[in-house]
């Protein structure tokens, strides 16, 4: 966060995202959202097709973290996009209390936040940049 107090991870390979805060050099979690642990193939290998990716790309703006979520399965959605693409971005505190959910009207993989504005990056079906407003109505 913009006072270094706080920080807000997404764990590679595992629905998990944590809150903590930074005391007398320590991270000391406050708040976790974890989903049901994900399933292994049965030969160990590889994460199962039931498997759901959750979390993703925490980013940090002002006095609020936006975070992408899946919640998709690891082959992919019923609509056809990949699980990395993500329709859903919600809106946290730092202490990891969620203020808002935004739902996406296209997948996207990643995104940067300046004033009001949402600026992402869709893989699926074409590589696009798309342009929100933080009240959720797309622009060009």
């Amino acid at each position: 966060n913009p006072d270094e107090s706080a920080v807000c991870a997404a764990m590679v390979n595992s629905p998990t995202l944590s809150f903590s805060r930074i005391e007398n050099g320590n991270l000391k979690e406050v708040k976790r959202y974890q989903e049901a642990a994900p399933e292994f193939s049965e030969d160990g290998e590889a994460f199962s097709s039931n498997s759901r990716r959750a979390f993703s790309r925490p980013v940090g703006y002002g006095d609020k973290v936006y975070v992408l979520y899946s919640g998709q399965p690891l082959k992919g959605s019923d609509d056809g996009y990949p699980p990395y693409e993500c329709k859903h971005l919600i809106e946290y505190a730092w202490d990891g209390n969620p203020v808002r959910h935004f739902v996406l009207s296209e997948p996207i993989s990643a995104f940067c936040i300046e004033g009001d504005m949402l600026f992402a990056l869709s893989n699926y079906p074409e590589t696009r940049i798309l342009q929100y407003s933080l009240n959720h109505k797309r622009r060009n």
